[in-house]
């Protein structure tokens, strides 16, 4: 199968190049973007001598949205259909992108799917595949003329929820989002997690407290007629990270003003 691979940086470790090497042997041209203030040399250096591998840097953040859609829009002119999504903490484990490139040709020529995506949950599924509404972007394969149909990632979003935006203007559209339940993703947390209780919890930066808050109250305010069930599950979600950070956090003052601040944007400006 050809297929390209979008992969996006921000201020990584060095556990991103071997996460990298279980995709690269299998797509044929991977756009590394950037999006660190400061580039990634020693990821410049690894792939220096690899044609396979174009990096583009942009020299600050620019948000996963506008990263992903510089990428598409290289595999679009290089004439690719189909491009795989990473971010940089996630890998396939022993041969599982393999599997799931076979596993998604064979169902692909039956059915057209607009997104496909591996398991990232756990729990066991009687069904090779299910058809979701929506998935997240690491370890997803993306139909490129789709993306240019329904339109591109939502730029304003920035990082979070640009996944769920996606899949669900794909879902309206009347296309096929698939969840591969027998090829599982592996992840690497970026974040920073507390034990409480014997039970690993999320907590997130200050910064991003503030996007999460605001693009979880815009999905929610602009799907929950299409998609209630989700809404529901999101607004629920967004109370359980708001009490993690505003309780177990280190720095609950600045995660209470940026759930503030992100609530106020979300109502007051017309970014939406």
């Amino acid at each position: 199968m050809n297929i390209a691979a979008i992969t996006v940086l921000f201020n990584p470790d060095k556990n991103v190049i071997s996460n990298i090497y279980t995709y690269l042997p299998f797509v044929s041209k991977l756009y590394i973007i950037d999006n660190s203030e400061i580039p990634t040399e020693f990821v410049k250096n690894e792939f220096k001598e690899n044609s396979k591998v174009n990096i583009t840097t942009f020299y600050e953040n620019k948000g996963i949205a506008f990263a992903l859609n510089v990428g598409v829009t290289k595999a679009n002119e290089s004439g690719f259909s189909y491009i795989l999504t990473m971010d940089q903490d996630s890998f396939f484990s022993e041969d599982y992108f393999l599997s799931f490139l076979k596993s998604f040709e064979k169902r692909n020529a039956l059915d057209p799917i607009a997104v496909a995506g591996p398991c990232y949950e756990n729990g066991f599924f009687h069904e090779e595949f299910s058809e979701v509404n929506y998935l997240i972007t690491s370890g997803s394969i993306l139909h490129i003329p789709t993306w240019s149909a329904v339109g591109k990632f939502n730029e304003n979003l920035f990082i979070d929820h640009v996944d769920t935006d996606y899949c669900f203007r794909v879902k309206l559209s009347g296309k096929k989002v698939i969840r591969f339940n027998n090829i599982k993703l592996e992840h690497r947390l970026g974040e920073i997690n507390a034990i409480r209780h014997y039970k690993t919890i999320s907590l997130h930066s200050y910064k991003r407290m503030f996007f999460i808050t605001r693009n979880t109250l815009y999905i929610i305010n602009k799907y929950k007629k299409q998609f209630p069930q989700e809404a529901q599950k999101f607004q629920k979600d967004l109370l359980v990270r708001i009490k993690n950070n505003l309780i177990f956090g280190k720095t609950k003052f600045k995660s209470a003003i940026s759930i503030v601040k992100g609530t106020i944007y979300y109502f007051f400006n017309n970014w939406k």
